[in-house]
């Protein structure tokens, strides 16, 4: 097999690892971590057939590259943590970050974007039934993953996924991504189709009780009716989430108020006090929870930008959100360019992604944190065929 072939087909093989791996986010850890190896190794072999690609893409990626070189200062301060840091460095945040310049370099023409779509909404669609199933008979079908009881014995749906807020951020970010389907040129079934997808999603939402997700779903749409001007459709969207999700959002107001939160917080700002600049070493914050809090059980800081200030410092946070502006940014030039409604739905996903973020753990979550990479690597390819 030459050269030129052999490229050929690790960039198509790639192309078809990741359109699986996006269907089987909120399917199974596993599976994506799989699908990520595959990914990872014809991405390798296209490297090395591709003259010049590699370059191009250490041009094209300074700034995630600089985000990254940013974590690894972090490990000054990591001992006696050092082995726990290394691990989050290369197997999470760094293979994370490899997903998304796979994603960014691989699915960056209009064909392979619609299909990695078709991938998420084919997924999306599968959970809402799933989720159905265990509203019927209280366990999942897919990992007889149970409900979750809150209090005065309201059950919140969790679908395959541990928790009810890692239910509720995902579904807040892919029904924005399923509109792409009701506002397309596409069919009239197809339109059809993914219309009841989103209006069935928006009472899943509503009965996964989750207070982030539902303020991230709701800023969104807001945005993105502001962009389209569709403002009867989203208008209605906006009132049935409002109508099944209020009561319980009020009653869980006046009942857990922030949940520990603004607790939590702290615990994260005395971290972030002891190394402010360079963290307390990257992955290290549950390990040195124990430092800060003594009555508090261990738990993650449930605001992802707070944890990471805390565990990597101020000058990895600063890249971080510049990062996500730059990419952001991109996107919305490229839609003011091309009036491609791919652009901005992906841009209003991310935003979802990024706003229950601030509430929750979804960037220390893997398939969360799987979710938003991608998504990211699917905004920027987009971008870059629009603006090319």
């Amino acid at each position: 097999m030459d050269r030129s072939k052999l490229s050929l087909f690790s960039d198509q093989a790639c192309a078809v690892s990741l359109y699986l791996l996006l269907l089987l986010i909120p399917v199974s850890s596993a599976l994506i971590e799989s699908l990520f190896g595959f990914a990872f190794l014809f991405f390798i072999g296209r490297l090395m057939t591709t003259p010049g690609l590699f370059a191009q893409l250490i041009r094209k990626e300074k700034i995630v590259l600089l985000f990254f070189a940013a974590l690894v200062l972090s490990l000054v301060n990591s001992s006696p943590f050092l082995p726990i840091s290394l691990h989050a460095l290369f197997l999470k945040w760094g293979k994370y970050i490899v997903l998304y310049l796979i994603i960014a370099q691989t699915l960056n023409t209009s064909p392979r974007v619609k299909k990695a779509l078709v991938s998420i909404s084919v997924g999306l669609t599968a959970i809402i039934l799933d989720c159905f199933y265990q509203l019927l008979f209280h366990v999942d079908l897919l990992h007889r993953q149970a409900m979750m009881q809150h209090a005065n014995k309201i059950m919140a749906l969790t679908g395959p996924f541990n928790h009810n807020n890692g239910l509720s951020a995902y579904l807040s970010c892919m029904l924005i991504v399923v509109l792409y389907w009701v506002f397309s040129k596409e069919s009239r079934v197809v339109r059809s189709v993914a219309g009841l997808v989103f209006f069935f999603g928006l009472f899943i939402l509503a009965h996964a009780y989750s207070r982030g997700a539902w303020f991230a779903f709701v800023l969104a749409i807001t945005i993105l009716a502001c962009f389209l001007r569709r403002f009867l459709f989203i208008g209605i969207s906006m009132l049935l989430t409002v109508l099944l999700s209020i009561k319980f959002i009020l009653f869980k107001c006046f009942t857990f108020r922030d949940s520990g939160r603004f607790e939590l917080w702290g615990i994260g700002f005395k971290m972030i006090n002891q190394h402010p600049l360079l963290g307390n070493g990257i992955g290290t914050f549950m390990a040195r929870f124990r430092d800060f809090s003594s009555s508090r059980g261990i738990s993650y800081a449930h605001n992802c930008f707070v944890q990471l200030w805390a565990e990597a410092g101020f000058i990895a946070l600063a890249v971080f959100i510049f990062y996500i502006f730059t990419v952001l940014r991109e996107g919305v030039l490229a839609y003011q360019l091309k009036r491609d409604y791919i652009l901005l739905i992906l841009i209003c996903a991310i935003i979802s992604h990024i706003t229950s973020s601030f509430f929750d753990t979804n960037l220390f979550s893997s398939q969360l944190a799987f979710l938003f990479w991608a998504l990211m690597g699917l905004l920027r390819g987009a971008a870059c065929l629009s603006i090319s």
